[in-house]
């Protein structure tokens, strides 16, 4: 199982989650840290 970041091809920021509640996720998008947990997502097959 792996865990990515998601990263902005034009800007360079990461998807970020803007809190620790995963009910009404928000997103939004940052400067990429390799430190961030909130910054991996796992991405699963459709």
């Amino acid at each position: 199982m792996y865990y990515r970041y998601i990263r902005n091809q034009k800007s360079g920021y990461c998807v970020d989650n803007r809190s620790d509640d995963t009910d009404g996720l928000a997103l939004w998008q940052a400067i990429c840290h390799e430190s961030a947990l909130a910054q991996l997502f796992r991405l699963k097959d459709a």
